[in-house]
């Protein structure tokens, strides 16, 4: 299988400073997708390198956007994709808008419009811990309680109507980004943990399930997921 290494750069935003990735020595198992890719081969295998290690990054103005949506959820901040390149798969970044907690933690919302919402309400939680000086963190999909459905041809029906044609544009991504933030979670459908298929131990069936799929798709798109008890 080889070894493989990750170059990440240092970028600042808000006055604080984030990983993204930058360059990889096979993309094949990595969390993100960058160009220019080239092929190289390293014996009897194919590798794919991506990114670039010539790239400077100058310093450069920054915005930070943050919401109060409730007094319980208090003050959170949103977090740009490109400072999450490499550490969360590209699969979920380009489906959830990410916004950080108070206490350093991050929950995702389903970006308004994105397809997965259509399937089932879901919401990411990203916790963060540290041992003996190095942080990780959990990635956790959890479901949300499903939207009530309107009475066709009800006392009310007349009055829906409108109300959805006029919603357009950022009002309407706003409510609907809104919603499903403060949207409850749905304590009797389980929750998932998401496996971190690059972490695999060499002969476990998870590295077998990562080797088997990553012939099909870069693991930045490969999504494995333990259901959680109760």
């Amino acid at each position: 299988e080889g070894l493989v290494v990750h170059v990440y750069d240092l970028l600042e935003h808000g006055r604080r400073w984030w990983r993204s990735l930058a360059w990889s020595s096979d993309a094949a198992v990595s969390l993100h997708n960058l160009s220019p890719r080239t092929v190289e081969a390293r014996g009897s295998r194919v590798h794919t390198v991506m990114g670039s290690l010539q790239r400077s990054v100058p310093p450069a103005p920054s915005v930070v956007i943050s919401r109060r949506l409730t007094a319980a959820l208090g003050k959170q901040v949103f977090v740009p994709p490109r400072l999450l390149y490499g550490l969360i798969p590209t699969a979920l970044l380009s489906a959830y808008d990410l916004w950080q907690n108070e206490d350093g933690s991050l929950i995702g919302d389903v970006k308004p419009g994105h397809p997965i919402g259509d399937a089932l309400r879901t919401r990411l939680a990203v916790s963060l811990s540290e041992v003996g000086g190095t942080v990780s963190g959990a990635v956790r999909r959890l479901c949300l309680v499903d939207e009530p459905t309107p009475e066709v041809g009800g006392p009310n029906a007349a009055s829906i109507v409108p109300r959805v044609a006029a919603a357009q544009g950022a009002s309407s991504t706003f409510a609907a980004s809104s919603a499903a933030a403060t949207a409850e979670v749905d304590t009797a459908k389980p929750a998932h943990t998401l496996l971190n298929l690059l972490l695999a131990a060499p002969g476990s069936p998870l590295r077998s399930l990562a080797l088997r799929f990553g012939r099909l798709e870069d693991l930045s798109h490969v999504l494995a997921w333990s259901e959680e008890d109760g």
